[in-house]
């Protein structure tokens, strides 16, 4: 009880660097800086582009009435039987005496070579486009009591023009994520090779002209001042260690000193002694199940059904 109360109530004096004031000088880049990232991830900046042929089938075009009968379903499992034959969506159209082919180009967001978005084709769709196969171009599809055929015709790439003013941006925002990434990770190593101290802590202030803040955090849910994901992260780390503290999207980055930590203790008059005592022995339990779990996977070997598994994941 009184482990779990001071790991959340004990108070810290930290020093911190805000990392964003370092690398803002680092975040501008020459248009040569620019060009030279864009040719060396060209990859990532090409858009595909699919051009199909589809058919819309529904019980008025392959029955002639507008429900759904065993003919209907008769039709259907024909012409899943055609394409299992090899046949193409052209003889199948002729078969079934159906004009009705569209053929459009569209990229994953659903658009065309114009960036204009399609509207005669279900958007839940694209994402089936994308995986049909070169060596299987021809597939048979439910969607929203409608079924459609369709057929890849070919795939296309381009390379994205960096002379488009908005797509320049999203390099530049590429670029400045890699060297914020780049340059906290460095740090992080360093850190976690016992390469990185209060010296080189003090030393980086110096170098680019930071501030150095002193705060006081008063328990782990203290968030006057750093945000309480960012607090959380510092109160993993013992007195006298250097660490980064940082969020998902490397939008908020310090630079940490734990100076001090000031242990808090609790007797059981205090009032939230019971609190305490049930997430201690919360913790136990889910401690006691987990140890019992991997006990059993060492001692156990599963058998996995792949293939019922994959008919799982096809039915879905």
């Amino acid at each position: 009880v009184s482990y779990e109360y001071n790991k959340t109530n004990q108070k810290r004096s930290i020093e911190y660097i805000d990392l964003n004031n370092i690398l803002k000088k680092k975040l501008n880049f020459s248009e040569m800086q620019i060009k030279e990232f864009y040719n060396n991830n060209k990859d990532d900046y090409k858009i595909s582009f699919k051009s199909i042929k589809f058919l819309e089938l529904n019980p008025k075009v392959l029955t002639g009435k507008n429900e759904f009968n065993d003919l209907f379903f008769k039709k259907i499992d024909e012409i899943d039987d055609l394409i299992v034959e090899g046949e193409n969506l052209d003889s199948i159209s002729k078969n079934l005496n159906i004009e009705s082919i569209k053929q459009i180009t569209l990229n994953e967001s659903g658009k065309d070579k114009s960036f204009k978005k399609i509207d005669i084709f279900p958007s839940e769709l694209i994402t089936n486009v994308f995986n049909i196969k070169e060596s299987d171009p021809l597939i048979l599809i439910e969607n929203s009591d409608k079924y459609f055929l369709i057929e890849l015709v070919n795939t296309e790439e381009f390379l994205k023009d960096l002379n488009d003013v908005d797509f320049k941006k999203t390099v530049i925002l590429n670029l400045k994520s890699k060297v914020r990434r780049n340059y906290i990770t460095d740090i992080i190593k360093k850190i976690n090779n016992n390469e990185f101290g209060k010296k080189d802590f003090d030393e980086i202030s110096k170098e680019n002209n930071v501030k150095i803040e002193k705060i006081l955090l008063k328990n782990i849910n203290d968030n006057d001042i750093l945000k309480k994901d960012l607090v959380y992260q510092i109160y993993l780390y013992p007195q006298n260690r250097v660490v980064v503290a940082t969020d998902i999207g490397l939008a908020e980055n310090y630079l940490v000193y734990i100076k001090k930590v000031n242990n808090s203790s609790i007797d059981n008059k205090n009032k939230e002694f019971k609190k305490y005592s049930d997430l201690s022995r919360s913790k136990l339990k889910n401690d006691l199940y987990k140890t019992y779990e991997t006990y059993l996977r060492k001692k156990y070997k599963i058998d996995i059904n792949y293939s019922a598994l994959d008919n799982v994941k096809n039915y879905f």
